[in-house]
């Protein structure tokens, strides 16, 4: 069988966090969603797939590449509306939906509902439950693809925060896949005595006992005196300074978070802060207190 994956959606919801990348990129637990994507292809045994995208395709291709890292071979295809595209296939190409399975790869699905949706594909009455989580198993007599288009799925999917749809679903898909609340998604990187997650490369000098719920990814600094508190996550290439705390927050890559500052119950990327409780996001021009930072500048600080 071979996936078709629907990697982009409009974004404007989603802003400021995927001005320069595709919502399928955003990471939850310090892993794309299309990566979580992927791993839920193979689970199920598919090795083929083609990736749909028309926004920010680049960091896409970068990340995934041919998919060896997955044990999938992976190709891509571009246009400006990937249903149109699927409806090309459809005509010009038959046979490439003869034993198809077309997903989205831009939503959080708990792993399970695929290999249900595969076990059931001649059962039309569950058609409906598992289009809703972006899953259509496509037959070439009845190709129907505009039932997973975003803005159908928007509409009929219930499950929170499978969509992440806004700036406060993304942070729940984080907090939520943290607790172990959403099946099959594992955090990225490897576990520690103290019982975080922690990528390769990074730097932790805290000396301070952290949650087990603290996700670090790779190539970060924690410096000493940092407190991480439950439902943590630091995102790749982050520095975090001396005396800061942070609880309740998803740090995304390339962040760096200054001297004693407090963050809680938010999302930061950069300069860049997100308040869950106020839904008012805040851009601060002091470097001492966020910045953007490049790849590999932690190892200055080293």
């Amino acid at each position: 069988m071979h996936a078709i994956i629907l990697a982009d959606r409009p974004s404007g919801e989603l802003h400021p966090l995927v001005s320069t990348c595709s919502i399928a990129m955003l990471p939850i637990g310090n892993k794309p969603l299309i990566s979580i994507t992927l791993e839920e292809l193979h689970g199920v045994g598919i090795r083929s797939a083609t990736i749909l995208a028309n926004m920010n395709q680049t960091n896409v291709k970068k990340y995934i590449g041919y998919g060896s890292r997955w044990g999938m071979k992976v190709d891509y295809a571009e246009n400006e509306n990937p249903i149109q595209l699927l409806e090309r296939f459809s005509t010009n190409c038959p046979q490439l939906l003869k034993d198809c399975v077309v997903v989205r790869g831009d939503i959080l699905r708990p792993f399970g509902l695929l290999e249900e949706a595969l076990l059931r594909r001649e059962s039309q009455d569950t058609a409906d439950i598992y289009t809703a989580l972006g899953i259509s198993l496509i037959s070439a007599k009845q190709p129907d693809f505009s039932a997973i288009s975003w803005e159908v799925v928007q509409k009929t999917c219930r499950l929170h925060p499978c969509l992440v749809e806004s700036l406060a679903a993304y942070h729940d898909a984080n907090m939520m896949s943290l607790n172990g609340l959403v099946p099959g998604v594992r955090m990225a990187g490897r576990p520690t005595p103290d019982q975080m997650v922690v990528g390769y490369g990074s730097v932790i000098r805290s000396t301070r006992a952290p949650s087990k719920r603290v996700v670090i990814g790779n190539n970060c600094l924690v410096e000493a005196g940092v407190e991480l508190g439950a439902n943590t996550v630091i995102g790749n290439d982050s520095i975090i300074d001396k005396g800061t705390s942070i609880v309740n927050s998803v740090v995304l890559p390339g962040s760096y978070i200054g001297r004693g500052v407090v963050v809680a119950d938010a999302i930061v990327k950069g300069n860049l802060i997100y308040s869950v409780k106020s839904g008012v996001t805040v851009q601060i021009n002091d470097s001492r207190i966020l910045a953007s930072i490049e790849q590999e500048t932690w190892r200055q600080a080293v």
